[in-house]
């Protein structure tokens, strides 16, 4: 298995098909210390080939296929993928590097403890571990202090998805000092309007109230983003807000 996928969870080939399939968003537990969540999309079927590292077995000459004829003269396709399903040895181990993939997403993650908000790649991580945790109070704790993904994230009617704009919501002070740096989420009360953003640069604040109304991000146009697919596209559509773990996701 080529070093920069890790394993986080088993998953049935019916739930593939059906609920957890490419550009669903799945959550899974890390290992290492914790058990820490992680939050990945289901990566797209050349993904699944990637993975797989054996030459000469790509799409349809891949050993894991199912025909159907008829459904294969109604779509014009000459065959279908069936999820990989990896043997395992008897420890428990999986022999055969064929994995479904996921890529992390959101990108964004809170600390509970000192509630700052910041990219994936700002946090600190142990090597070969996906749990990300904040080294400032995993000092002050025996634990580590595992950060969490984000509830919010944004779609269009096309069906892009990305992340929410955080530093478009807060809406920073003229001459702030850090535009894209960190952010602080903290809860101050119940429903959308106690959670507030703030910016520690300049100290803008916003409640997240009225962030799911349909003109939330009025000038903000999608950029096209699938992150199944590592890719994006044009796209004029609005973006809207939605919940992460939400079943219109």
């Amino acid at each position: 298995m080529p070093p920069r996928f890790l394993e986080l969870g088993e998953m049935r080939r019916s739930q593939v098909v059906t609920t957890f399939g490419p550009g669903a968003v799945v959550d899974f537990r890390a290992g290492g210390r914790g058990g820490a969540p992680v939050s990945v999309v289901a990566a797209g079927l050349d993904a699944w080939d990637e993975s797989a590292g054996q030459d000469g077995q790509d799409g349809l000459n891949h050993p894991q296929v199912i025909n159907e004829p008829r459904l294969q003269d109604v779509l014009g396709v000459d065959g279908f993928r069936l999820p990989p399903a990896v043997p395992a040895d008897e420890d428990g181990r999986y022999t055969l590097p064929q994995r479904l993939v996921g890529v992390r997403f959101p990108q964004w993650l809170r600390c509970p403890g000192c509630r700052v908000l910041r990219r994936a790649d700002d946090w600190s991580a142990d090597p070969g571990d996906p749990a990300l945790y904040c080294g400032e109070c995993s000092h002050r704790t025996p634990r580590r202090a595992h950060v969490v993904p984000v509830r919010f994230v944004t779609a269009c009617r096309r069906g892009h998805l990305d992340e929410f704009p955080w530093h478009v919501w807060v809406r920073h002070r003229p001459g702030c000092a850090n535009p894209d740096g960190p952010l602080r989420l903290t809860p101050t009360g119940p429903g959308l309007a106690g959670l507030l953003l703030g910016c520690p640069a300049c100290g803008a604040e916003r409640s997240l109230d009225g962030c799911f109304s349909g003109k939330a991000f009025p000038g903000l146009s999608c950029r096209g983003r699938r992150p199944w697919l590592g890719d994006e596209e044009a796209c004029s559509e609005e973006p809207r807000a939605l919940l992460r773990g939400a079943t219109n996701v």
